[in-house]
């Protein structure tokens, strides 16, 4: 029997405009709740971004935030790895050397930015949780960084990123979540940690699990579930590793997959 439900959100349960839904997943993941099987999703995204998404049903999930790094569960706030300031100023570096790339640094109070990642303000909901600041060195210095997540200006340009999260291996995790971007945190950090994390806490079996997920960084968290699905549109890697693929996230076949799972039909992999 399933008792944990776990899914990305970019790619995967989100549609492609990095907002839509299922109009009815929110009733159907209070469903969930009355079956005795907890929501949760795990991903890059900052906490301020997924309490705002999910502000109608907060107290019936558990967000897993910064790929781990933070988790909000039941009111309770835990965070499970920050990185070194040094490390951080290190990766700043790497980023103000490079034209093609810009970076945004996750704290807990919110993200920051620079002048060079103002276009970050164009596409995300950022309201008053995006801070522009001339200076992110000295955010490295005076918060408590969770996640420097960096982009590529183009579609073309993440074998940069790629580089130089090879030049930083072993210093820190670093994790593709998207076409032109890679996260960096703790090495102690990652989805895979905060969801095993999370099964003890509620006295949950790899068994009783099921994820959902898309980019690489969704990889460690598939290895703690026996029910692991890839969205018809994720990277060939996550499709390799997942128990079964199923339709695409525009085509939301995570919410079609629990609205089985809640109606005894079978789903992919058994049960």
């Amino acid at each position: 029997m399933v008792k944990l439900v776990l899914t990305d959100m970019d790619g995967t349960l989100l549609h492609s405009d990095g907002y839509g839904v299922h109009p009815d997943l929110f009733a159907t993941i209070t469903e969930l709740g009355r079956h005795g099987v907890r929501f949760a999703v795990a991903s890059g995204r900052p906490a301020w971004n997924l309490r705002n998404l999910f502000a109608p049903i907060l107290d019936e999930v558990t967000l897993i935030c910064h790929n781990g790094a933070l988790v909000l569960d039941s009111g309770t706030e835990t965070i499970c790895g920050e990185l070194d300031p040094v490390l951080c100023e290190a990766l700043l570096l790497e980023v103000a050397a490079d034209d093609g790339i810009y970076a945004v640094v996750d704290a807990e109070q919110g993200s920051y930015i620079d002048q060079k990642g103002t276009e970050f303000l164009s596409w995300k909901d950022s309201g008053p949780y995006v801070h522009v600041v001339d200076d992110l060195m000295e955010v490295c210095r005076d918060r408590r960084i969770l996640l420097v997540k960096m982009f590529g200006r183009n579609w073309s340009y993440p074998g940069s990123l790629v580089d130089i999260a090879a030049r930083f291996s072993g210093r820190c995790r670093a994790a593709r979540s998207g076409d032109t971007s890679i996260d960096f945190t703790d090495l102690n950090v990652s989805k895979g940690a905060a969801v095993a994390t999370l099964q003890r806490r509620l006295g949950v079996t790899a068994d009783e699990t099921m994820v959902f997920g898309d980019n690489d960084n969704d990889l460690e968290m598939f290895a703690e579930a026996r029910y692991a699905y890839a969205v018809a549109n994720a990277s060939e890697h996550v499709r390799a590793a997942a128990a079964a693929v199923i339709g695409s996230n525009d085509s939301d076949a995570v919410y079609h997959v629990l609205r089985d799972l809640l109606g005894g039909r079978p789903i992919p992999g058994g049960m």
